[in-house]
């Protein structure tokens, strides 16, 4: 079942469930990719309709973030299951292992995606990690992306079934949306974000406390504010404005 916040199509999935999906992507031929909008990504699809259009034809679309649980009980939507890309990457992980099949890393500063590769090998060993790139500026603009010459004919050549992209977005899902036809043996594309940085330790992840309760914004906030400060007023001032705004707007219509 899905369910709709702000334009944004969301599968309200549970984990066991998402999870057997995820490997049936692995079993079957053909493209698929899945998305994690969390709050600052809808309203960013607000006003990029290419972004929006990437999100709404993913083939899982899972809700991350705790203003989404939020906003879905203000629309009265129910409950929303929530699954952040963070924990996704590991249950997708333990899938490549399980049927071998083999990862790319892509994204990071330089060094980053290395270094992740590493510590995927140890925490799940003989696992194939096929390639590990930063990839450069990696960034779109104008109809051009940025990236390093030759990038994609790495990524094809390494014949990866699950590439893994921890730009940020949009990029990273614009990235894949523009490139899975250079990719022919990607089975399973995700975009995770700073996922790379959680797992080579760059940057610890919040206690699982603040994450279950929504502070793990105050977390990063503390650990990046200069960087943190726009996103987050985004994410929550700008988002729960757009939320309410549409639960009023709704309300008037009954």
């Amino acid at each position: 079942m899905k369910i709709n916040i702000l334009g944004i199509n969301l599968d309200n999935l549970e984990r066991d469930a998402l999870i057997s999906k995820t490997e049936s992507f692995l079993t079957s031929t053909g493209f698929h990719y899945i998305v994690t909008p969390n709050p600052e990504m809808i309203v960013d699809a607000q006003n990029d309709t290419e972004f929006r259009d990437i999100l709404n034809r993913a083939d899982i679309a899972v809700s991350d973030g705790f203003g989404i649980i939020m906003a879905a009980t203000i629309l009265g939507l129910g409950k929303i299951n929530r699954v952040s890309g963070a924990d996704l990457v590991w249950d997708i992980l333990e899938l490549a292992k399980k049927r071998n099949q083999p990862v790319f890393l892509l994204g990071g500063l330089p060094g980053i995606a290395k270094r992740t590769a590493e510590i995927i090998k140890d925490t799940f060993p003989g696992i194939n990690i096929c390639g590990a790139e930063s990839g450069g500026r990696l960034a779109k603009f104008a109809g051009e992306w940025e990236i390093e010459t030759g990038l994609i004919e790495k990524i094809a050549s390494a014949n990866p079934s699950i590439l893994i992209i921890g730009r940020g977005h949009p990029w990273q899902e614009k990235f894949i949306n523009d490139f899975k036809a250079r990719l022919p043996s990607v089975k399973l594309a995700i975009g995770v974000g700073g996922t790379f940085d959680f797992i080579c330790g760059r940057i610890r992840r919040a206690p699982k406390i603040m994450r279950k309760t929504g502070l793990e914004w105050l977390w990063r906030l503390a650990q990046e504010p200069m960087i943190r400060l726009p996103r987050i007023y985004k994410a929550i001032i700008i988002f729960t404005y757009l939320v309410i705004k549409t639960r009023l707007c709704f309300s008037r219509k009954k």
